[in-house]
């Protein structure tokens, strides 16, 4: 038997669930009724802005050696 996933919604945790039962082996429909990505990608709110902030930090503290 196989195993049918429907996720209503294509913000962040939609994408992400889908994304997931895909790789877990599950057939999987995502369903939206507006663009992918959710309010996350259009107004930035304060937890996605966050996690975009602590990742441009850890990328620059990577690159600090070359700069000595």
């Amino acid at each position: 038997m196989m195993d049918v996933l429907v996720v209503v919604g294509a913000g962040p945790g939609g994408v992400a669930a889908a994304l997931r039962a895909a790789d877990l082996g599950a057939r999987t429909a995502l369903v939206t009724s507006a663009e992918f990505g959710g309010m996350a990608a259009k107004d930035c709110p304060v937890p996605v802005g966050t996690l975009a902030h602590t990742a441009s930090v850890s990328a620059s503290e990577g690159q600090a050696q070359v700069y000595g």
